[in-house]
């Protein structure tokens, strides 16, 4: 959550009117500050996503899951259950 706060600090910051850039440059300062209010509004709307998707990541559990959860000896069927390798005659339901 920090790292969400500190995206939103820095993107303000670098977008208030004089920091970076100032748009219009010989605007009035309402101007500046809706055209200021505008890019920040779309800028933080697509980084945004990127940034909270790349936050994610860091977030997610590998699959611990095993990939073929019967014991030795054993094969898994499409069913998901364990069927004894060595027998021949047995079938995968």
């Amino acid at each position: 959550m920090w790292k969400w706060m500190l995206f939103n600090a820095v993107l303000f910051f670098v977008l208030v009117p004089g920091v970076v850039l100032r748009l219009p440059a010989h605007g009035s300062t309402v101007q500046q500050a809706l055209v200021h209010a505008v890019v920040f509004a779309v800028v933080h709307h697509f980084l945004g996503h990127a940034v909270k998707s790349f936050m994610r990541e860091g977030m997610e559990n590998p699959d611990t899951r095993a990939e073929n959860p019967c014991p030795p000896g054993f094969e898994k069927c499409p069913s998901g259950d364990c069927r004894l390798a060595s027998e021949v005659h047995s079938f995968c339901q």
